[in-house]
């Protein structure tokens, strides 16, 4: 890789319009920002602000469900157990690559060929197999979970997919408000970064989604990636 890379922890940004047209202010000019890379102490802050608005946002949903939720009285006990499965699919799956190991093969000293052979062969599929035996236990997990979910009464059920969908809902959002957060502690309007583009973290998150795609790209770009450090 560019090992220039590595030391890079600032640039300057043209504002562009959806049509990747430079956005001008009123003398013509195209409008400049510039970004830095936030250090730990405004990542902190960034995620204490997150966290302090999802709060808010799940107690409101949960006072006012009908919001955000689906219509969900009129699902069957089966399908809420579905529906509740499928909301927790990724998580289970995570633990299904936690809890499998499968042996990994040792190695061959033998001089026969049809040794080295299968040797070889079990080298060669080991990842394969080893994805196997996860989707089996994930598989397991989900069908041994519905069962559980099947077991509730339809009304335990029903809270327990109204909880989880709205974690969901403030999940996604949280993670967008922190990272406008991080736009806010990153982008300035000079090349020293001691002026700050936005008055505030709700002015990120009102900005245009254009703006703030182009943000999130640029940001993206700058930050340097375990896989970019290996190569």
């Amino acid at each position: 890789m560019d090992i220039s890379k590595l030391f890079l922890w600032k640039k300057e940004i043209v504002i562009k319009d959806k049509e990747g047209s430079p956005v001008r202010d009123e003398e013509g000019n195209p409008i400049i920002l510039h970004m830095r890379l936030i250090g730990d102490n405004d990542s902190d802050c960034a995620k204490k602000f997150a966290l302090r608005e999802s709060k808010k946002i799940r107690t409101k949903y949960r006072k006012n469900k009908e919001e955000v939720l689906p219509d969900l009285i009129s699902l069957t006990h089966d399908e809420l157990a579905s529906l509740q499965i499928l909301n927790e699919a990724s998580t289970i799956y995570k633990q299904a690559e936690r809890e499998t190991e499968i042996e990994y093969p040792n190695t061959s000293d033998s001089l026969y060929l049809e040794d080295q052979e299968k040797y070889s062969e079990l080298i060669e599929t080991y990842f394969d197999r080893l994805v196997t035996a996860i989707d089996l236990h994930a598989k397991e997990l989900l069908e041994k979970q519905k069962a559980y979910y099947l077991s509730l009464s339809k009304e335990d059920l029903l809270l327990k997919v109204e909880t989880s969908y709205i974690s969901k809902i403030v999940e996604d959002e949280m993670a967008k408000m922190y990272t406008d957060a991080i736009m806010y502690y990153a982008v300035y309007n000079d090349l020293e970064c001691t002026e700050r583009t936005f008055n505030s973290i709700y002015d990120v998150m009102n900005s245009s989604s254009i703006i703030k795609e182009q943000l999130y790209a640029e940001y993206s770009n700058l930050t340097i990636r375990d896989t970019d450090l290996k190569k």
